[in-house]
Order: C-alpha cells, then sequence, then structure tokens
C-alpha cells in the first residue's frame, strides 16, 4: 500500500471523527500519524521556511492532511494558530498553482486553483470569528 492509499485511508477517517464533533480523537490520531512521517512531509516546515519557491505540500501525502493539520488547533480553540497554519498552506498551495500552470509540475492548476480558494473563505471565517469574540470586551462603565 502506497503512502498516497494510506493518508487518504486515514484522511476519510479524520473527515469522519470531524463531522462526528470528536475533536480530542481527532487530535490525537493526526498527531499520532504525522510523527510516523519524516519531517520534509508536514506542513509545519513551511511555516519555517517562508521561502515560495520551495513548495512543502509532498505529493505522496492526501492534500486533507495538510488541511486537517491547519483547521484543527481552530476547532480546538486556538484559532491564531489556525490562521498562521492556513496562511502558510494557501502560499505553499499558490506556488503549487502556479507550478502547474507555468507546466514545470505535473498536476492540474484549476485544483490548485480551487483550494486556494477554499482554504480563502476558512480562513475568513477564522478571522471573523477572532474579530467577533474580540469585540465582545465589556464596555468601560462611563463616568458621570
Amino acid at each position: 500500500m502506497t503512502v498516497f492509499c494510506t493518508s487518504q485511508h486515514w484522511s476519510l477517517r479524520f473527515y469522519a471523527l470531524l463531522r462526528l464533533q470528536l475533536l480530542l480523537p481527532l487530535s490525537h490520531e493526526l498527531t499520532r500519524i504525522q510523527r510516523l512521517l519524516p519531517p520534509s512531509f508536514l506542513l509545519p516546515a513551511s511555516v519555517a521556511s517562508n521561502s515560495i519557491t520551495n513548495s512543502t505540500i509532498h505529493p505522496e501525502i492526501a492534500f486533507s492532511l495538510y488541511l486537517y493539520s491547519a483547521v484543527l488547533p481552530g476547532l480546538i480553540g486556538n484559532k491564531s494558530e489556525s490562521v498562521e497554519l492556513l496562511t502558510s498552506l494557501i502560499k505553499s498551495s499558490k506556488t503549487e498553482y502556479w507550478r502547474c500552470k507555468k507546466g514545470a509540475s505535473h498536476g492540474d492548476s484549476d485544483v490548485w486553483k480551487s483550494r486556494v480558494e477554499e482554504m480563502g473563505l476558512i480562513l475568513a471565517r477564522f478571522l471573523s470569528e477572532i474579530k467577533v469574540s474580540s469585540s465582545h470586551v465589556l464596555p468601560r462603565p462611563s463616568r458621570s
């Protein structure tokens, strides 16, 4: 069984856990899977290297695993971490999109374009939730 097939299996499992709102088991299983993978396959490497020429999206890993890794912290309550990870993943996805567009990589540029757009919507949701939560600060009582 190839790494891609295995990651697709786990991706389907993660999707089921997410739909059932079982976030703690999802977090534990995602962490265990990430421990099994070589460091070059993981998303946090893209946060450390801000170089847009080096894509960190490994073709052997199902893209949804990267997406779960980026979104999960925000679902648990750490929205700012998800914003950072999603931003990094969007940058890497844009790099892949341009590689496909220029013909330097074997892939479908429309797939990468739709992934970037979908992640942009997820990012917008997290940013709006952060803004709403920060605006719920109680107003200071006025001195009369």
